[in-house]
C-alpha cells in the first residue's frame, strides 16, 4: 500500500471530501477519518491493502457497492460511496461513535449473557435483513460490530459480495474470511458458501463474548483445520451460567455441515430470543434447571424423576466431580429373569432403554446403543451371565456393563444390579436395589438411575439428569415405542415402523418415535407420509445430535455423493451408531452403485452391522446379498448359513424371512443338494408367495443377475404357473419364465411372451408386466441380440397412452419408442418422439430427450463425442434421484462400449458397476436384459486394464447368465471362453456348472 496513500485520498476524493487523519487499520486496510463536506457529516474511508484485491476491476467492484449501499436497517451501516486510488481500492461509509466490539472484548474479557444476548439480536436482525436482499456478508467478527449507544450494527455489508462479483477470488481477508470466524465450507474454498456461514460466524462471536475466547485459536493454518474437523468445544463447559436453551442455539450454529445450522438469521433469532426470555427462580437455580416442570409431561403416576430421555442427551450445567473412570461408557444388559414370565422378560429388555437413556450424557457417561445391546442380547435368552454381559459390552464398546436380575413378589418386582468393569468382571464397582410395581417402569428406571449415578460419582454430590430430549406422557405411546425397540432389535423393521406409528398415534408429540419410525421405513426403502416427514423436519432440535444428523443424511441430501459423505462421517464420529452403519451399507449395496461405486464397498458396513445387530435377520440377508454380488461365493454361502440360523431362532419370521430364504437356495447353488426342492416341499405355498405377484417375481432374475449362479428359476416360475388359480395369474408366471429364458440367452423368448396375449390383456395385468416386455426387447435391439421390429415402437407408444399412467412410466415408453425407431431407421417416428418429449420439461423427459440424441449421435459413428455425452449424462442420472430406468440401462452399456474403443477404460468400467449392485426394483428391471453382455464387457475392460482375475470372472459370470444362447450368439461365448483360456482361468462358468 503507497506510504503517501493520504495524499493520494485527497487528490482522488477532491473537494467533496476533507482527510481528517489516519485512524489505524491492520495488514488488509488503512482507515482514515474524514468529512463528508457535502453534509458536513464524519465519516470513514477504508482502503483495502493490494495484495488482497489483485484482479479486481475497480468499476466492477464501484457497481457492486452501489447495489449493496441500498440496503438501509438500523443495526447496518450503510455503504456510501466506493473507487479506487491508482487501482487500489477504497470505500466510504459513515462514523460511528462508539467502539467496535472488539475493542469492548479486549478491555473486559467476557460479557455478561444479557448484553451478549442483545448483541446477538441486533446482530441476526441486520443478517436477516440482508440475507433476505441476496447479500451475505461473509466475514462477521468482533472488528466488523460497532457499538453505538449500547446498541450493535454491522460494518462492512457487502464488501466480500462486491470482491467477489467484481473479480477476486482468492483475497484471504474481507473476500474469504478472518480464520477465527470462518465456517468450514468457506476454509474448505467451496464455491456454494451461502448465508449458513455467517450464522456459524456469528455463533464464533457469541462463543467469544460468552467465554472470553473463540472456541479455537492457535496459528490459522491450526483454527483452519480445527473449523474443518474438530468439533467445538462445550459451551455449557466454558461457562455454566449461559442459559442451556442460548447454549443448544449457539452450539447448533456451530454444526459442521450448514444443513445442521438454523435455516436462517430469523429462525435463530427467534430461538436467541426464546432462549434469553427471562425465567422464574423456580425454573432456575445457579444456572441448573431444575426438571421437575419438564417431568409433569412424563408418565402419569410416574414419581418426579421417571425420565425418559431417548438418545444422546444434551449438556449438564453443573460443577462435575470426578466419574469413575469405568464409567464413561456403559452398557446396560437386559435384566435376567428365571421361570418365563414374559411380561417380567419384557421388563427386563425395557430396562435397557429406560435406563440407558437416562444416564447417557451425564457428565462424560455415553451407554452404548439399546437396540444393539437387545440385538446381542437376545442370541443368549433370558438368563445373562455377567460373563457374557461383559462380553456383549465390550463388543459394544463399553467399558463397563451394567448386569441385573429381576424377581417377582406378588404385585411387586425387586431389581438387583450391579456395576462392572469388563477389564476385570470378577468382583463388582458398584451394587444397587430397588422394589417397584410389576408396571412400574418409570419408579425402577428412576431409583435404579439415582442410585447408579451416586455410586460412580466418587466426590461430591451426583449430577441431576436433565431432560432435554423427548418425552411423552403417555403409556401407550411409552408402551408402542418399547415393542417398536424390541422387533427392531431382532430384525423386523417394517413391524417395527407399524408400532413406532402407534406411538405417534397416541402422542403426537413423541419426536424420538417419528426418528425411530422414520429410519425403520427407510431401511426397506418404505415410503413415508410426507405429513410426517414435514413435522419431524420441524422439530429436528430436539433430537440428539447423532440423530439429528442421521435423518438430516437421509432426507435432506441432494445427491448420492452428498448423502453418502455425511452418513460416513457419521459412523466415523460413532463407530456404535448400528443406525448409521445400516443406511451406510444399505445405500451402497442398492443405490450408490448407480454413481459408480462398487458393490464391494458395501461389504465392509455390513459386517459392522452384523457386529452391532448379530441377531438382526436384514442385516444377514444383505450381507449375503452383498457378498454374492461381489463373486465371493464361499462368503455368501456362510452369511446364507447365519440366515438360516436365526430364522430357526425366530419362532415368528418377519418381512419375508422365508421368502428370501427360498431364492438364497435357488441361487447360491446349496452345497446340499436339494436344498430349494426341499424347501417348497416343506412349505407348499411359497413358491407362489415367492414368486407370486410380478414384482416379487422379479426377485428371483434379479438374484440370478447379480449372484450369477442360479439354478433354473425359470423352473420354478412354471411351477407357480401350474400352481395359479386364473388364467391371467398363469399367464403372468408363464411370462416370468419366458423372460427368465430371455436372460439365459434365448431372446426370442421374449417375442413368443409379446405373443402370447398379455399385452392385449394389458387392463387386467400389472402395469409393471407389459413395460418389462417392451422394454427387454428395446433393450435386445440396441445391443444387437434382437433384429429390429418396427411395431415395438408403436407397441411402446400404446403402453404410454394409458390413462392413469405414472408420469415416468409416460416418458418412458416415449423414449422406448424412440430408441426403437432409431434401430429401425424410423426417422419419423423418431421425430415425433422427440417432438413429444421437447414439449415436456419434466427432469424425466430432459434425461430421454439427451439420451436418445447422444445414442443417435453414436450410431451415426461419432462414437468418442456420444461417449463422453453418455457418461455426463449417466454421472448426472446416477448422482441425482430422477430415472428413465431403459434410458438408464443403455445409455451405461453403450456408454462403456464406445469408452472402450476410447481406452477410457476406467470411465468405462464405473458405468457399468451397477449392474453387479443387489438391486431394488427400478434398477433391476432395467438391468437384468444387459446383465450378460454387460458382464462380458466388464472382462474386456478388466483384461485391458491388466486385472486377470476380474477379467475370468466377469467372463465366468457372462457364461453361467448366457448358457441358452442360439447358435447367432455363438461368437460372444466362445470370446468369453477364450479370454479364460488364455488368462489360464478355469473352463467352466461360475455358478451352474461349478458347486
Amino acid at each position: 500500500m503507497p506510504a503517501d496513500l493520504q495524499d493520494q485520498l485527497r487528490t482522488t476524493l477532491g473537494p467533496a471530501y476533507r482527510i481528517e487523519r489516519e485512524l489505524g487499520g491492520g495488514g488488509m486496510s488503512r482507515v482514515f477519518l474524514a468529512t463528508d463536506l457535502t453534509l458536513d457529516r464524519t465519516v470513514v474511508v477504508k482502503v483495502l491493502a493490494s495484495e488482497h484485491t489483485a484482479g479486481v476491476s475497480p468499476d466492477r467492484f464501484r457497481r457492486e457497492i452501489q447495489l449493496t449501499a441500498k440496503l438501509q436497517h438500523p443495526h447496518i451501516v450503510p455503504l456510501i460511496s466506493a473507487g479506487a486510488v491508482e487501482g487500489v481500492l477504497y470505500y466510504v461509509m459513515p462514523y460511528v461513535t462508539g467502539e467496535s466490539l472488539r475493542a469492548r472484548l479486549d478491555r473486559e474479557g467476557a460479557l455478561p449473557v444479557v448484553a451478549c444476548a442483545r448483541i446477538l439480536r441486533e446482530v441476526l436482525d441486520a443478517l436477516g435483513f440482508a440475507h433476505a436482499h441476496g447479500v451475505v456478508h461473509r466475514d462477521i467478527k468482533p472488528e466488523n460490530i460497532l457499538l453505538e449507544a449500547g446498541h450493535a450494527v454491522v460494518a462492512d455489508f457487502g464488501v466480500a459480495k462486491a470482491l467477489r462479483e467484481s473479480g477476486s477470488v482468492t483475497s484471504a481477508g474481507v473476500a474469504v474470511g478472518t480464520p477465527a470466524y470462518m465456517a468450514p465450507e468457506q476454509a474448505a474454498a467451496d464455491p456454494n458458501v451461502d448465508h449458513r456461514s455467517d450464522l456459524y460466524a456469528v455463533a464464533i462471536m457469541a462463543f467469544e463474548m460468552l467465554t472470553g475466547q473463540p472456541p479455537f485459536t492457535g496459528p490459522p493454518h491450526q483454527v483452519l483445520a480445527a473449523h474443518l474437523t474438530t468439533p467445538a468445544p462445550s459451551l455449557l463447559e466454558r461457562r455454566s451460567d449461559v442459559p442451556a436453551p442460548l447454549a443448544h442455539v449457539i452450539m447448533q450454529a456451530l454444526a459442521k455441515d450448514p444443513v445442521s445450522r438454523p435455516a436462517s438469521a430469523e429462525e435463530m433469532l427467534a430461538a436467541v430470543e426464546a432462549a434469553a426470555a427471562p425465567t422464574t427462580s423456580a425454573e432456575t437455580r445457579g444456572g441448573a434447571e431444575v426438571v421437575g416442570k419438564r417431568r409433569s409431561r412424563l408418565l402419569p403416576g410416574a414419581a418426579a424423576a421417571a425420565v425418559l430421555a431417548l438418545g444422546a442427551i444434551g449438556a449438564w450445567r453443573y460443577s462435575r466431580p470426578p466419574l469413575l473412570e469405568s464409567a464413561q461408557s456403559i452398557a446396560v444388559m437386559p435384566f435376567s429373569v428365571s421361570g418365563g414370565d414374559t411380561a417380567l422378560i419384557r421388563l427386563g429388555q425395557n430396562l435397557v432403554t429406560t435406563i440407558s437413556a437416562n444416564l447417557d450424557g451425564v457428565g462424560d457417561i455415553r451407554t452404548a446403543d439399546g437396540v444393539a445391546v437387545l440385538s446381542h442380547a437376545q442370541q443368549k435368552g433370558s438368563l445373562l451371565s455377567v460373563a457374557d454381559a461383559a462380553a456383549i459390552a465390550r463388543a459394544l464398546g463399553a467399558r463397563s456393563v451394567v448386569h441385573g436380575t429381576l424377581v417377582a413378589t406378588g404385585t411387586s418386582v425387586r431389581a438387583d444390579a450391579a456395576l462392572y468393569d469388563v477389564a476385570a468382571p470378577q468382583s463388582p464397582v458398584a451394587r444397587v436395589s430397588t422394589t417397584g410395581p410389576l408396571d412400574g417402569l418409570a419408579v425402577l428406571t428412576d431409583s435404579l438411575t439415582w442410585q447408579l449415578l451416586r455410586e460412580v460419582w466418587r466426590r461430591g454430590t451426583a449430577p441431576t439428569p436433565n431432560v432435554s430430549s423427548i418425552t411423552t406422557r403417555s403409556p401407550l405411546a411409552l408402551r408402542e415405542f418399547l415393542e417398536g425397540e424390541r422387533l427392531f432389535a431382532r430384525s423386523g423393521p417394517l413391524e417395527a415402523a407399524e408400532a413406532y406409528k402407534r406411538a405417534i398415534v397416541a402422542d403426537s408429540t413423541f419426536w424420538f418415535a417419528y426418528y425411530r419410525y422414520r429410519v425403520a421405513r427407510a431401511w426397506l426403502a418404505q415410503p413415508v407420509d410426507p405429513a410426517l416427514r414435514t413435522r419431524l423436519a420441524r422439530h429436528l432440535g430436539e433430537l440428539p445430535g447423532r440423530d439429528r444428523e442421521l435423518i438430516i443424511a437421509i432426507d435432506s441430501s441432494r445427491t448420492q455423493s452428498e448423502r453418502l459423505q455425511r452418513l460416513r462421517r457419521l459412523t466415523i464420529q460413532h463407530p456404535d451408531f448400528a443406525a448409521a452403519w445400516v443406511q451406510l451399507a444399505d445405500y451402497l449395496l442398492h443405490h450408490a452403485i448407480r454413481s459408480g461405486h462398487d458393490v464391494r464397498e458395501s461389504i465392509e458396513p455390513w459386517e459392522a452391522v452384523v457386529r452391532l445387530m448379530p441377531s438382526d435377520l436384514e442385516a444377514a440377508g444383505h450381507l449375503t446379498d452383498a457378498l454374492a454380488a461381489s463373486g465371493d461365493l464361499t462368503r455368501a454361502r456362510q452369511a446364507a448359513a447365519r440366515f438360516d440360523s436365526l430364522l430357526r431362532q425366530d419362532s415368528a419370521p418377519l418381512s419375508n424371512a422365508r421368502q428370501t430364504q427360498l431364492l438364497f437356495a435357488l441361487t447360491l447353488g446349496e452345497q446340499r443338494p436339494g436344498r430349494a426342492d426341499s424347501l417348497v416341499k416343506s412349505n407348499p405355498d411359497l413358491v407362489p408367495r415367492t414368486l407370486g405377484a410380478p414384482e416379487r417375481m422379479m426377485m428371483a432374475p434379479v438374484l440370478a443377475q447379480v449372484d450369477y449362479a442360479a439354478r433354473d428359476w425359470d423352473a420354478y416360475a412354471d411351477a407357480a404357473g401350474r400352481r395359479a388359480n386364473t388364467p391371467l395369474a398363469r399367464m403372468i408366471h408363464q411370462t416370468m419364465s419366458q423372460m427368465g429364458r430371455a436372460l439365459r440367452g434365448n431372446w426370442a423368448e421374449v417375442d413368443t411372451a409379446i405373443a402370447s396375449g398379455i399385452m392385449s390383456a394389458a387392463a387386467d395385468v400389472p402395469q409393471i408386466t407389459p413395460y418389462l416386455l417392451i422394454r427387454a426387447r428395446v433393450l435386445a435391439e440396441l445391443q444387437g441380440l434382437l433384429p429390429a421390429d418396427r411395431e415395438t415402437a408403436g407397441r411402446a407408444l400404446t403402453i404410454a397412452s394409458r390413462s392413469g399412467l405414472r408420469s415416468d412410466w409416460r416418458v418412458e415408453g416415449h423414449w422406448l419408442a424412440g430408441a426403437s425407431a432409431l434401430v429401425s431407421g424410423d426417422s419419423a417416428r423418431l421425430g415425433e418422439v422427440l417432438s413429444t418429449l421437447e414439449r415436456d420439461t419434466t427432469v424425466h423427459a430432459v434425461l430421454a430427450r439427451r439420451s436418445l440424441r447422444a445414442i443417435a449421435l453414436g450410431r451415426a459413428g461419432n462414437r468418442s463425442v456420444a461417449a463422453e455425452s453418455l457418461l455426463v449424462l449417466e454421472r448426472e442420472h446416477g448422482e441425482h434421484f430422477p430415472k428413465v430406468w431403459g434410458a438408464f440401462a443403455a445409455d451405461r452399456l453403450l456408454g462403456a462400449q464406445w469408452l472402450t474403443d476410447d481406452r477410457r477404460y476406467a470411465a468405462a468400467d464405473s458405468l457399468l458397476r451397477f449392474t453387479r449392485g443387489y438391486l431394488i426394483l427400478g434398477t433391476a428391471e432395467a438391468a437384468w436384459p444387459i446383465f450378460a453382455t454387460a458382464q462380458l464387457q466388464r472382462s474386456r475392460i478388466a483384461e485391458a486394464l491388466g486385472n486377470r482375475d476380474d477379467a475370468i470372472m466377469f467372463a465366468q459370470i457372462f457364461l453361467s447368465n448366457f448358457d441358452h444362447a442360439p447358435p447367432s450368439q455363438r461368437l460372444l461365448v466362445d470370446e468369453a471362453r477364450e479370454r479364460i483360456r488364455r488368462l489360464g482361468g478355469p473352463d467352466a462358468p461360475v455358478g451352474r456348472s461349478v458347486q
